[in-house]
C-alpha cells in the first residue's frame, strides 16, 4: 500500500492498494480526514488526473467544465453553484449515464448520456429505487435529477473549465431548472456568439465599433474580421474585433430558423431596440408568439393574425 498527496489537488490523499479495507484502516483515526467516503479512481484515469498542474482558472457558476475522472468522464457539465461551505467541490449539471436494463454501452463500458424522467426509471428500476421529490423532479441512487438532468457535487480537481461553448447544448436549454438559473443568460449569449460562422451578418453591441453593421469575413482565435456595411461612412472597412462583442443581426426578407425548435420562416420585422425578431413560421403557417424578451421561451402556436416575437438569440440565418 502506498499513500501521496499533490499540490495541484488541494485536500486530497490519494491510497493506492489491494483491498478497501486497508484504505479504511490508514485513514482511521487520522483528525484531518473528515470525508471518510472514498472516492475510486479507475487506471485509465491515473495520467489525466495526476498529470495536470495546478491551474489558476477559478471555476464558478454559468461555466461549462469538462470532467477528467469518474462517471462522467469527458463529459461536459453546467456549473449551478460554487459557493457552497465545501470550498473544494462545485454543483455540476450533467446528462446522466445510467445503466438501461438490457441497452446498449459505449466502448469505454459506460452506458450512454441520456435524460430520464422518474417513470422511465422506475420502470427499469422499480418503485422503491426512485423517491419523487416534484414535478419533474426526483431522488435515484442518492443523486438528485431535475428535467432528465443529474445535479452532482463535484471535487474541483475532476473539472476543466472550457474556454468555448459545447456543441451541444439543448439538453440544458430544455431545462426549466437551468433555464431559471440567472448566470446561464450570459452562458446562453456566449453560446450563439461562439456559433458565429464565417458570411454571417452582424451587428457591434459593444467596444470602439459598437452600431456597426457588417458581415464576418474570417474568424480565428476568438477575434473577427469584420466587412463593415453601415452607417455610410464606415462602410467598405476591415475591422478586427471580439467574437464576444457583436450578435446576430437581421434584416426583413432574412429565413431564419428558431436554435431550440423546429419554428422557421421569413423575417417581417426586425426590433434592434428589444433585440426582437418577428417572423411567420412557413412550417406551421402560423405565427409564432415569444411574450418577452427572455431568450428561454420556447415557440407557442397562437391561432389568428397576431405579431409573432423571437429573440435574436434564439434566431440563427
Amino acid at each position: 500500500m502506498s499513500a501521496f498527496a499533490r499540490s495541484s489537488l488541494p485536500a486530497y490523499v490519494f491510497i493506492e492498494a489491494f483491498d478497501v479495507r486497508e484504505v479504511h484502516h490508514a485513514v482511521n483515526g487520522l483528525n484531518a480526514v473528515f470525508d471518510r467516503q472514498l472516492k475510486f479512481i479507475a487506471p485509465t484515469e491515473y495520467v489525466g488526473l495526476l498529470s495536470r498542474s495546478h491551474s489558476n482558472t477559478q471555476i464558478e457558476a454559468g461555466q461549462w467544465a469538462r470532467c477528467i475522472a469518474g462517471r462522467y468522464r469527458d463529459n461536459v457539465g453546467y456549473v449551478y453553484k460554487s459557493d457552497i461551505p465545501n470550498q473544494w467541490d462545485v454543483t455540476v449539471v450533467f446528462v446522466p449515464r445510467i445503466s438501461q436494463l438490457g441497452g446498449k454501452r459505449k466502448r469505454d463500458g459506460r452506458p450512454a448520456p441520456h435524460l430520464w424522467t422518474a417513470t422511465e426509471l422506475t420502470e427499469q428500476y422499480g418503485q422503491r429505487k426512485v423517491k419523487v421529490l416534484a414535478p419533474d423532479k426526483f431522488l435515484f441512487r442518492k443523486c438528485v435529477y431535475e428535467d432528465g438532468l443529474v445535479v452532482e457535487l463535484m471535487p474541483l480537481s475532476y473539472l476543466r473549465v472550457l474556454k468555448q461553448s459545447p456543441q451541444n447544448i439543448m439538453p440544458f436549454v430544455q431545462s426549466a431548472m437551468i433555464r431559471s438559473h440567472p448566470p446561464f443568460y450570459p452562458c446562453l449569449k456566449r453560446f450563439v456568439q461562439d456559433s458565429t460562422q464565417v458570411g454571417d451578418r452582424i451587428r457591434m453591441i459593444s467596444g470602439e465599433h459598437a452600431g456597426i453593421i457588417g458581415q464576418t469575413e474570417r474568424i480565428q482565435d476568438n477575434f473577427v474580421d469584420v466587412a463593415t456595411q453601415s452607417p455610410e461612412q464606415h462602410s467598405r472597412l476591415i475591422i478586427r474585433v471580439s467574437l464576444y462583442d457583436l450578435i446576430p443581426h437581421f434584416l426583413p426578407g432574412d429565413n431564419v430558423k428558431n436554435r431550440w425548435s423546429d419554428s422557421f420562416g421569413m423575417v417581417v420585422a426586425v426590433d434592434h431596440e428589444e433585440q426582437k425578431v418577428i417572423f411567420l413560421d412557413r412550417k406551421a403557417n402560423a405565427h409564432v408568439r415569444f411574450p418577452s424578451p427572455s431568450p428561454f421561451n420556447l415557440p407557442q402556436l397562437i391561432s389568428g393574425p397576431v405579431d409573432p416575437y423571437i429573440n435574436a438569440w434564439n434566431s440563427v440565418l
